[in-house]
């Protein structure tokens, strides 16, 4: 019987795509946030993702 709460190689190569364009839009966010001054002290309490990437 086959578990359907495991995802198959297909799912997780989508999934994997979908997490690194995530992390590129969130880094642009950030560059823009940035270039506007507008960053708050404790951004990385905020943008985890940030540092991963």
């Amino acid at each position: 019987m086959e578990d359907s709460n495991v995802l198959s190689e297909n799912e997780i190569a989508i999934v994997v795509r979908l997490q690194k364009i995530y992390q590129r839009a969130l880094l642009r966010v950030m560059d823009s946030v940035y270039s506007f001054g507008r960053v708050p002290k404790n951004w990385e309490q905020h943008f985890i993702l940030y540092k991963l990437v």
